[in-house]
């Protein structure tokens, strides 16, 4: 159907995760990933399609690459990751023979949706391929990041051109911020009418989650909290350091997760002396990190531009953060500016000096957020809800040609 909506009806879907390290289970390494797939997934089910998830950690001789921890492939030298090169080309060529296997003995989907990942791309594997709706979902230009942010690809050259094969041969290319769909354009040498904008959304449960959450303040001031993978690029040493300037009226902060950078944060909360009002919770399950983050006052968000000129993710944390009721402080980006159109309480910050001002005037801000949470909050959860998202994508994959 040309031109109509394919939500009226139920549809097959046939999503492809090729990552070999994100997993979906609990102990997962890569949270981000893992519930960004879930909800979309379970949405798409809400709305009543049909959804077969093939994910290349599962299949038999790979599950051992999700136990891979952020950053470690960084720490090899050079010979060891062109070794990890080349066992990802294998574990392509594997994982490909799979999706056919698994797909010939199911019927045809209508829409092959494929999360992509450096050297992988699986829908050119799917003997449905030519017969389905094809859309290839970008979370970054895979083959650069990798590379040159975390130091983990040698073969830059062979792992761009398969993500340029993909995205040439997508029928639809999902992109999570307008930034990244024109650095797709331009690196996939494609037309930018064939990559839409689909951000990441509240995480499903949520809405309910703040319900029997108490929403109060703490008794003992607003807490600015903090819940994700600790690297480089999300700016917590900025945050400690601008927090160590606050004197007597800096807020309690609470770290959640693991990471690379989590030892040197730990050194610095020693060297300045502010252990008292830092506190680092680990890697927890993701019930208790929702339980833990019900008690913030306001999330912080400090993502940058690393080996490109501008900061293109779509902070899933902000969505989060907006679930449960709490303000953000952040680095601008188009999702900070969807959320605070919608009621949200956001303050950017572009500079430490900034960020300090932000931090010292803590609990003025709290009450802010009382009052969001009073009016605006249920708007944002629906109007930035993961079944919205999915109407969209297959809204607009209608237009483009969906059957």
């Amino acid at each position: 159907m040309h031109g109509g909506t394919v939500n009226s009806r139920s549809i097959s879907i046939d999503y492809l995760v090729g990552g070999l390290r994100i997993s979906l289970g609990p102990d997962s390494t890569t949270p981000g990933p893992r519930n960004h797939i879930t909800n979309f997934t379970q949405a798409a089910e809400l709305r009543g399609h049909r959804v077969h998830k093939f994910v290349t950690s599962d299949v038999p001789g790979l599950t051992r690459f999700a136990k891979i921890r952020e950053g470690s492939a960084g720490r090899r030298n050079p010979a060891v990751v062109l070794a990890g090169d080349l066992i990802r080309v294998l574990a392509m060529l594997w994982a490909g023979g799979a999706v056919m296997a698994t797909s010939l003995r199911r019927p045809s989907p209508h829409v092959i949706y494929e999360r992509l990942s450096v050297m992988q791309s699986l829908s050119s594997f799917h003997p449905r391929k030519r017969r389905a709706f094809r859309i290839v979902e970008s979370n970054g230009i895979m083959s650069r990041e990798t590379s040159q942010d975390r130091k983990a690809l040698v073969l830059e050259r062979l792992a761009a051109a398969l993500e340029r094969h993909a995205y040439r041969r997508a029928d639809m290319v999902v992109a999570v911020s307008s930034a990244l769909a024109d650095e797709v354009a331009r690196f996939a040498e494609i037309e930018r009418s064939s990559v839409v904008v689909i951000p990441n959304a509240v995480p499903l449960g949520l809405p309910e989650a703040t319900e029997k959450a108490d929403l109060n303040n703490s008794i003992d001031g607003p807490i600015l909290g903090f819940a994700g993978s600790v690297v480089e690029w999300q700016q917590l040493d900025l945050l400690l350091e601008a927090h160590g300037e606050c004197g007597l009226d800096a807020p309690r902060i609470e770290i959640i997760g693991d990471g690379p950078e989590l030892p040197k944060l730990k050194r610095l909360v020693n060297e300045m002396g502010s252990g008292a009002k830092v506190k680092f919770l680990g890697k927890l399950p993701q019930s208790d990190v929702y339980a833990a983050m019900s008690r913030w006052t306001i999330g912080f968000a400090g993502h940058k531009s690393t080996s490109s000129n501008q900061m293109y993710h779509s902070p899933l944390k902000l969505y989060e953060y907006a679930g449960l009721g709490l303000g953000v402080i952040c680095t601008p980006s188009d999702d900070s500016e969807a959320l605070k159109a919608s009621g949200m309480p956001v303050w950017n910050f572009a500079s430490k000096r900034e960020l300090t001002d932000l931090l010292m005037s803590m609990s003025a801000k709290a009450a802010t957020v009382g009052a969001y949470r009073l009016s605006d909050m249920e708007r944002v959860q629906h109007q930035h809800s993961w079944v919205a998202r999915v109407d969209q994508v297959l809204d607009l994959a209608s237009q483009r040609g969906l059957q």
